[in-house]
C-alpha cells in the first residue's frame, strides 16, 4: 500500500497505521471500508427532528426573503442523512459544497442539543488552506444565524437554538494564527501549552468543532495516550473529510482514529477533478492485491464505489453558463448532475486594443481557444509565453486584475511556470528582497480549489511524438476540467493545433482526448482571429454564440 522505505512524516506515520490496522487494531473507518458497515450512525428521533427543524428554519426566512434559497440536494444534505454511517457528497466546481457544509454541521449540531447527546465533529483536509476556508464559512454562518436571530425573533425563534452562533471551533496546529473566533490549539497566548492537554479541554466541550490535517488528528490521539495506544480512544461523533478526491486511504484513517464506532463520516469532494498526487502506474500495476483493495484511489472515489448514499449539487456560482454547459456536457452528465449556472457577467469592453488581443477579450465569448502551429515544445513553450504575453500584461494592466483574484494563468509543467514568472513580472507581486509572495502563475495542481475573474490556460506540449508518449499526462480530463473551471467571467485556452490533432490506440488517451477535441469541434466555432505570430500560424476561437449567425471560417483540423 506504501512505500516501503518513507522519507517524510504522512508516508511513516501511514505506515505504522497499515501495519497496526493488519495487527487487528480498530478504526472505524477502516472497518467500514473492510465490510464491517453499521446500519446506521447513533442518530435517534429527537436528533432528527432538531436537524430537520433547522431546514425548516432556513426555509421560513428564505419564504421571508431574507435567505437565499437552496437547491433541493442541499436541503437534503443538510436536513436529512444524520444517520447514515458514510454519507458521499459530490460537488463540482463552484457549488458552494464549504458553504454547504457549514449549515449542514449546524443542522447536525441543533439534533444533538436536542436530543441531550453530546456532538464534537472532526474536520480534515489534505491542505490547511483547505481546512481555513471550511472554518471560515463556518464562522460565516454563525455570524449569519446571529444575525438573522437578533433582527427577526418571530421568525427564528422557533426553529434555531440560539447556542449554535457559539459553539466553538477549534484549529489544531494552524500554520498560520487563525482569525477570531476560531481557537488555535495550541493558544496564541500559550504557544508551549503541552499537547497532551488538548484532548481533555476538547473532552470537556460536549459542543464543537475541530480542524486539522490529518497529521494534526493523529497528533491530538498520540500527544493524550501515546503511539502503541493510540487506537481505540474515541473523541468524535462526526468526521467531516472535505476534499476528499484529494486525500488517500491511509491519511483518511488517520484523521479517522478518535471517530466513535456509531459516529458519522461525511466525504465531500469531486472525482472530476485532480486525485492524490501518485508517481506510480497504479491502473497497470499486476499485483492481485493492489488490484483488489486498489488503496491507491481517493478516499472520495474508493467510498463512490461502494454504492453509499450520495449527494451531488448541481448548480455552480462561480462560473459563467457557457462554461458551465459546457462541463455538464462533456463531464458531470456521466454523473446524472444536471450542472448550470446562471452567472452572465463578462468583461467589460475595452477600447483601442491590438486586434488579436480584442479578439481573445471580446466580452461575447465566455470561453476562447487560441490555436497555433507551434509543434517542437515539451515541458516549456517560449512561443506560447510569448503568444499570450501581450494579453496577460492587458489583463494586468488596462484591466487591472491583480495576481489574488482577478488573473490566473495555469500551465501543467513548473518550466513553463518559472519562464512565465521570468518574463512578465507584472504578474507576480514580491517583497522588498524580491522574493515572490504571491503571482498568477501555477500547476494545475496548485490552482485546485482557487478562482479568478479570467483564467488562462497554458497547455505548453506541442510536440506530436511526445504528447502521445506522455499523453495520459496532459489529456486527464480532470487537468482541463480543474483549468476550465478556475474562471468565473472567462477561459482562454491556449494550445497547440496538434494537441487538438492527437490520435492514440491507447483506448482511454483516445476517449480522454475527445474532451479537448469537443472543446474546439463543438463549443468554439466563431472565428474572431486568424493571422500568425513570429511566422507561426494561429487562430482565435469563441464559444458559440446565439448572435453567430454562422460566422466564422474553416475549422483547424482536430480529427
Amino acid at each position: 500500500m506504501l512505500d516501503s522505505d518513507p522519507n517524510d512524516w504522512s508516508g511513516s506515520h501511514s505506515m505504522k497505521l497499515a501495519t497496526a490496522l493488519s495487527d487487528g487494531s480498530p478504526n472505524t473507518l477502516h472497518e467500514r471500508l473492510d465490510g464491517r458497515m453499521p446500519t446506521t450512525a447513533y442518530w435517534p428521533e429527537a436528533a432528527k427532528a432538531g436537524q430537520r427543524r433547522f431546514v425548516d428554519g432556513l426555509k421560513a426566512l428564505h419564504t421571508a426573503g431574507l435567505l437565499d434559497d437552496f437547491e433541493p440536494s442541499k436541503l437534503d444534505y443538510m436536513g436529512e442523512h444524520g444517520d447514515d454511517p458514510i454519507l458521499v457528497v459530490q460537488g463540482p466546481p463552484g457549488t458552494g459544497k464549504s458553504y454547504t457544509t457549514a449549515f449542514a454541521i449546524l443542522a447536525r449540531m441543533q439534533g444533538a442539543m436536542d436530543a441531550d447527546i453530546p456532538f464534537r465533529v472532526a474536520v480534515s483536509c489534505h491542505t490547511h488552506a483547505a481546512i481555513n476556508v471550511l472554518l471560515g464559512k463556518l464562522v460565516e454562518t454563525q455570524e449569519q444565524l446571529a444575525e438573522l436571530m437578533a433582527g427577526h425573533p418571530a421568525i427564528t425563534r422557533q426553529y434555531f437554538r440560539p447556542e449554535l452562533s457559539s459553539v466553538p471551533l477549534y484549529r489544531l496546529k494552524p500554520k498560520e494564527e487563525p482569525n477570531s473566533p476560531i481557537l488555535s490549539l495550541p493558544p496564541a497566548d500559550q504557544p508551549k501549552m503541552g499537547e497532551r492537554t488538548f484532548w481533555g479541554h476538547l473532552e470537556r466541550e460536549r459542543y464543537c468543532v475541530v480542524g486539522g490535517t490529518p497529521l494534526a488528528h493523529r497528533s491530538l490521539v498520540v500527544s493524550k495516550h501515546g503511539t502503541p495506544r493510540m487506537f481505540g480512544n474515541l473523541l468524535f461523533q462526526c468526521l467531516i473529510i472535505d476534499e476528499a478526491s484529494q486525500m488517500n486511504l491511509p491519511l483518511a484513517m488517520l484523521a479517522a482514529l478518535a471517530l466513535a464506532p456509531d459516529g458519522q463520516l461525511i466525504a465531500v469532494g469531486d472525482h472530476r477533478q485532480m486525485p492524490p498526487i501518485v508517481k506510480h502506474d497504479w491502473a497497470n500495476e499486476r499485483r492481485r492485491t493492489f488490484q483488489e483493495y486498489r488503496t491507491y484511489v481517493s478516499l472520495f472515489e474508493t467510498l463512490l464505489e461502494m454504492g453509499l448514499p450520495t449527494i451531488r449539487f448541481s448548480r455552480s456560482f462561480r462560473l459563467h453558463s457557457e462554461m458551465a454547459d459546457f462541463l455538464r456536457r462533456e463531464i458531470y452528465a456521466e454523473d446524472g448532475i444536471e450542472f448550470h449556472s446562471t452567472e452572465t457577467r463578462t468583461l467589460p469592453t475595452q477600447i483601442g486594443l491590438d486586434p488579436f488581443v480584442e479578439a481573445v477579450l471580446a466580452p461575447d465569448y465566455p470561453i476562447v481557444v487560441i490555436v497555433h502551429d507551434e509543434d517542437r515544445s515539451q515541458l516549456r513553450n517560449v512561443f506560447e509565453q510569448n503568444l499570450i504575453a501581450p494579453v496577460l500584461e492587458t489583463l494586468a494592466t488596462v484591466y487591472g486584475l491583480d495576481c489574488r483574484t482577478g488573473l490566473g494563468v495555469v500551465v501543467p509543467h513548473r518550466a513553463q511556470r518559472a519562464g512565465l514568472r521570468d518574463a512578465l513580472p507584472v504578474l507576480s507581486e514580491v517583497d522588498e528582497t524580491g522574493t515572490i509572495t504571491h503571482s498568477s502563475v501555477d500547476t494545475v495542481e496548485r490552482f485546485q480549489g482557487d478562482e479568478r475573474l479570467v483564467i488562462v490556460y497554458s497547455a505548453t506540449e506541442s510536440d506530436p511524438q511526445y504528447l502521445v508518449t506522455a499523453s495520459k499526462f496532459l489529456m486527464d480530463p480532470r487537468r482541463l476540467t480543474v483549468a476550465l473551471s478556475r474562471a468565473r467571467r472567462k477561459i482562454i485556452v491556449v494550445a497547440a493545433r496538434s494537441v487538438f490533432g492527437i490520435f492514440s490506440s491507447d483506448e482511454e488517451t483516445f476517449k480522454n482526448a475527445q474532451l479537448w477535441k469537443n472543446l474546439l469541434r463543438e463549443e468554439c466555432t466563431a472565428l474572431l482571429w486568424d493571422g500568425d505570430a513570429a511566422g507561426i500560424g494561429a487562430q482565435v476561437w469563441g464559444s458559440r454564440h446565439p448572435d453567430d449567425n454562422g460566422r466564422g471560417g474553416s475549422k483547424p483540423d482536430a480529427d
